[in-house]
């Protein structure tokens, strides 16, 4: 009886220490895929956030004699800030809600001036009209970008910041 003892005590223990260590290595294996893919959303998270402050650049120099942004008075300046916004606007889904929607904000008032500035072209705003609506688009253009370029540093400082996307890890 002490041998049976002994081989079923270190069966036993056998069997434990295996299913042991497989949950254990199990545990080990999603950890790292998590931190894994953790760290790939994070670097395309700074990407992103990359992308979005070189974007808001364009609105830091106001013409002084126009009083708007220098490529608000050329068709092709303006066309380029257009094709620009329209590629950022593929990463959007990389922010989280509110900053997205103060993106789309800024995006709709720029199409809103390159309307205004076909319009101007086309002759059919008055000038002084045009040029008042410029000054005001413009400022709100600024006024978003002021807005939007501490909350992304804020975003990009905020190493849980992704979790919005994949949920809670833990």
């Amino acid at each position: 009886m002490d041998t049976f003892s002994a081989i079923s005590g270190s069966v036993t223990v056998a069997i434990l220490t295996l299913f042991g260590n497989f949950f254990i290595q199990n545990f080990i294996e999603k950890e790292k895929y998590r931190n894994e893919y953790k760290k790939l959303l994070m670097n395309r998270k700074i990407a992103v956030c990359e992308k979005g402050i070189s974007f808001l650049q364009n609105f830091t120099k106001i013409d002084i004699h126009a009083e708007c942004f220098a490529w608000m008075l050329e068709e092709s300046e303006f066309l380029n800030v257009i094709k620009t916004m329209e590629n950022f606007n593929l990463d959007l889904a990389w922010f989280p809600p509110q900053i997205r929607g103060e993106f789309i904000d800024l995006f709709n008032t720029i199409n809103q001036a390159h309307s205004q500035y076909k319009n101007k072209e086309k002759g059919i705003a008055e000038e002084n009209d045009y040029i008042e609506e410029r000054k005001a688009l413009t400022s709100k253009m600024r006024d978003i970008s002021n807005k939007l370029e501490p909350e992304i540093y804020t975003y990009l400082m905020d190493v849980d910041g992704i979790d919005f996307m994949i949920g809670k890890t833990r």
